[in-house]
């Protein structure tokens, strides 16, 4: 059997030839969009290689001369095989290119914490903008892994109404808000009052290079999922698009309620 770290640099190997399966099949029906700028703000590799900076890149940490290296030879990949009737050779190339990169940071990638800075286990909040002095963003992580974030139906519940609480006490919060393909999830879309579903957007049809996104494709255990990846490979499209919705705390206390 694997251990830990094996798993983590197959999930690694694995989210990486999808995402760019995914970038040559994107860029090669939007010309308008230059590839390099795909291969930054559509999918996440930069943060996967040893040319890693900041946890949210700027234009700044673009400039890495290890990574620029790496995006010039990546387009030149894509050029040579952009006219390819499938995605695998450049899918083999461009991995092979990225591949000694993406393993000499691995083990620094594997210690990284699931939910560092989190303030409410796999929940935390960001302070409300101006423009909604009420109203709170929240991020999920699972901070319970190897388990799943469902396995018991009381701990998102809990998770919650911490969040709630502490942000109410912080800032004043009535309100909460988040955009994530979670919001796509039905067993996700339970925990939710009518007023968050009545409030949710519809289809995101872009795609980022956020866990927003991406993080369907990461199971419980924290590695990769790949029924779901088989799933956007045979579609072409996401299995759980992005989402955002939003309700307010009165709202989804009552709801939590038959929960806890």
């Amino acid at each position: 059997m694997a251990n830990r770290y094996e798993e983590h640099l197959s999930y690694l190997h694995d989210i990486v030839r999808l995402k760019l399966w995914f970038l040559w099949n994107w860029a090669r029906v939007r010309p308008e969009e230059d590839f390099i700028e795909g291969l930054r703000h559509r999918v996440d590799l930069r943060r996967k290689t040893a040319a890693c900076g900041n946890d949210y890149p700027t234009d700044t940490d673009f400039d890495h001369p290890g990574w620029q290296a790496l995006e010039d030879d990546a387009q030149a990949l894509f050029q040579r095989h952009r006219g390819d009737p499938e995605a695998d050779a450049f899918e083999q190339a461009a991995f092979n290119l990225f591949r000694p990169a993406i393993d000499a940071y691995s083990h620094i990638h594997y210690l990284l914490p699931v939910a560092e800075g989190f303030q409410c286990a796999s929940l935390k909040f960001d302070p409300p903008m101006r423009e909604s002095p009420r109203r709170v963003t929240y991020h999920i992580a699972n901070a319970v892994q190897p388990r799943s974030l469902f396995t018991d139906r009381r701990y998102l519940p809990r998770c919650f109404m911490k969040l709630m609480d502490r942000s109410e006490a912080e800032y004043g919060a009535t309100e909460l808000l988040t955009g994530t393909w979670l919001n796509s999830y039905p067993r996700w879309q339970a925990l939710f009052p009518r007023q968050y579903h009545a409030n949710m957007t519809p289809v995101d049809p872009e795609i980022g290079a956020t866990a927003n996104h991406w993080g369907q494709f990461i199971n419980a255990r924290g590695t990769f999922h790949a029924p779901r990846a088989a799933q956007f490979r045979d579609s072409g499209t996401l299995p759980l698009p992005s989402r955002t919705a939003w309700c307010s705390f009165a709202a989804l206390r009552a709801h939590l309620k038959t929960y806890i």
